[in-house]
């Protein structure tokens, strides 16, 4: 809308720029606000949505800079077509499922870019409920991560008590 509002003030505004840039500026509004609300797959919305946010500051840092020939303008557009690049990227691995794995060394935890290896010596206590799996360490973080899977009771006593064996042993 401020690129909007920047066109707008000059002596001849080009009107199709004012009224793509509202348009754009509206969807993403109404995406943020409704955008749960309406769509379940969260993930997929919000790739198309910050490709439309992407195209339209392209379109706008093209317009800056070769119908307005504000380099200013322009150049601040490209600075927020880089974050928004970035934020495209930084959302892919928001959205994707989170795995928590559990094996002899220890529990491999899920991080933005790569995981993490927990050993069990560093594990100070360690609950899987049927909603939760919960971690303390000794170096006194508190580690929670939901379980996206229905587990029986018999499921979830099994695996803490196989836990419970790993984390006391070390």
């Amino acid at each position: 809308m401020f690129n909007a509002w920047i066109d707008f003030q000059q002596a001849t505004p080009s009107l199709l720029f004012v009224v793509v840039q509202i348009a754009c500026s509206l969807l993403i509004f109404s995406h943020v606000i409704f955008g749960k609300k309406l769509n379940s797959d969260a993930a997929r919305s919000n790739v198309f949505f910050r490709l439309l946010e992407i195209a339209g500051f392209v379109f706008a840092a093209w317009y800056f800079f070769s119908a307005l020939n504000s380099p200013l303008q322009g150049s601040l557009v490209v600075a927020t077509l880089i974050g928004l690049l970035y934020l495209l990227f930084m959302e892919r691995n928001i959205f994707k499922p989170v795995d928590v794995l559990l094996n002899e060394k220890g529990i491999r935890l899920p991080g933005m870019n790569r995981s993490q290896l927990l050993s069990w010596k560093e594990i100070d206590n360690l609950r899987i409920r049927n909603d939760f799996i919960s971690i303390n360490t000794k170096d006194n973080r508190f580690l929670q991560y939901e379980i996206n899977r229905i587990l029986s009771d018999a499921e979830i006593d099994e695996m803490n008590s196989w836990c419970i064996r790993h984390f006391t042993a070390t």
